[in-house]
Parts: C-alpha cells; sequence; structure tokens
C-alpha cells in the first residue's frame, strides 16, 4: 500500500507539471498578445500621423481661401471705386450733352427767325 507521502509527493509532481505548462502557455500568450498590440499601436501611428496631415491639409487649404476672399473683396471694393468714378465722368458727360442740346435748340430758333422758311411746291 502506498505510503501518504508517496502519494503527496506523486500530486505535487503532477502540480508542478501542470503549473510549468501554465507557465509556457502564458508565455506564449504574453508574446502573441504583446505582437499584436505592437502592431495595433503600429497601425493607430499611422492612421494618426494620416489625420494630422488630414487636418494641416485643411487648415492651409483653409487659410489659402481666406486669403484669396481677402484678395477678392479687396478687388472688389476697388472695382467699386473705379465703378463711382466712371458713373460720375457719365454724369458730366450727360450734362455736357444736355448743355450742347439747349445751345442747339437755340442756334436752331435763331436760324429760324433770320431765315425765313420757303415752301416747296
Amino acid at each position: 500500500m502506498p505510503v501518504l507521502t508517496d502519494t503527496l509527493a506523486d500530486d505535487i509532481k503532477g502540480l508542478t507539471a501542470s503549473v510549468n505548462g501554465l507557465r509556457t502557455d502564458f508565455a506564449g500568450f504574453k508574446g502573441s498578445t504583446e505582437t499584436q498590440l505592437k502592431i495595433i499601436v503600429g497601425l493607430a501611428r499611422w492612421v494618426a500621423a494620416g489625420f494630422a496631415g488630414g487636418v494641416l491639409t485643411v487648415a492651409v487649404g483653409a487659410g489659402g481661401v481666406i486669403w484669396a476672399a481677402s484678395a477678392l473683396h479687396s478687388k472688389v471694393e476697388q472695382q467699386g471705386v473705379r465703378l463711382d468714378k466712371v458713373d460720375q465722368r457719365l454724369d458730366q458727360v450727360e450734362r455736357r450733352f444736355d448743355r450742347v442740346d439747349q445751345q442747339l435748340g437755340q442756334i436752331i430758333q435763331r436760324l429760324d427767325q433770320v431765315v425765313p422758311k420757303t415752301k416747296a411746291n
């Protein structure tokens, strides 16, 4: 009949072998987990870099649009000033034409008084 210490020793040896197997399995699991984590962190870095690049591109593009809008606004204001000047000149020319028309009317009236009207037969 086996002695209790012998049975206990066999159980301890079995338990030690099981714990060693668990350590090996855990080491393999830990290694694969670290590898997968490194892959995920690497992908996250690529995604973050791409996102940062996209944000930078949008910011630079927005700055360009703002600059172009400012330049356009300035040109529109400048054209507005020029348009006002052209409108004033046009008004001056119109007044001159009105004066010339009045003077021509006066000349025609004087000619009518000086030159007798003839009837065509």
